[in-house]
Formats: C-alpha cells, sequence, structure tokens
C-alpha cells in the first residue's frame, strides 16, 4: 500500500481498510470479520458494472443480501439514499459493503 493511501487511512474517519490489486476478493471475509466481529451479515451495494465486475463475487464470499444501483449515472442523489438506507433498514445489524 502507498504511503499516501495509509496516511489517508489512519486520519479517515469510515473508511477502516483499503486493499488493492489481484486476487483480493478472496481477503473480502476475513477483513469483514476483523473489522466488525461482532457480526457477520453484510450488505453489498454495488451498480451494475461493479457487481459484474466484483459485487456478485463479494456477495457469495459474505453470503450477504445486495442492494445494485441502476446504471444512469449514480450520482449522490437522494433516491439512491433512500434505496440503501431501506435496505439496511431490512437488516438494522449488517455491515454495508460498497462495491465500486
Amino acid at each position: 500500500m502507498s504511503e499516501r493511501l495509509e496516511s489517508a487511512l489512519r486520519v479517515a474517519r469510515d473508511t477502516r481498510e483499503c486493499v488493492i490489486g489481484e486476487g483480493v476478493l478472496a481477503e473480502v471475509p476475513a477483513i469483514i470479520g476483523e473489522q466488525f466481529p461482532v457480526n457477520g451479515e453484510a450488505v453489498v451495494v454495488a451498480d451494475p458494472r461493479t457487481w459484474q465486475a466484483a459485487g456478485a463475487q463479494v456477495a457469495a464470499l459474505l453470503r450477504a443480501q445486495h442492494v445494485l444501483l441502476e446504471d444512469d449515472g449514480l450520482y449522490a442523489e437522494m433516491r439512491y439514499v433512500d434505496r440503501v438506507a431501506a435496505a439496511l433498514a431490512r437488516h438494522p445489524d449488517a455491515v454495508p459493503v460498497a462495491v465500486g
């Protein structure tokens, strides 16, 4: 991991871990278990492209529910926030995992 990324993670309020590289999908369950040891339930959030690239694999590895966002730009809009919030409300103890 680069020094800049390590420095950013030290001061980040929400992001605790960032893993970049080939073959890292297999590490997802261990990372989630390490970061959120109390609960193994997850909700994967992805758009159609990221779902196809990695989201489906992450959801399968975590045996997770998922929220598939529409592929129309994925702007920071309330309709996306509402969809994710509704999915998380159905699973209040779940860890949200964004794939993208």
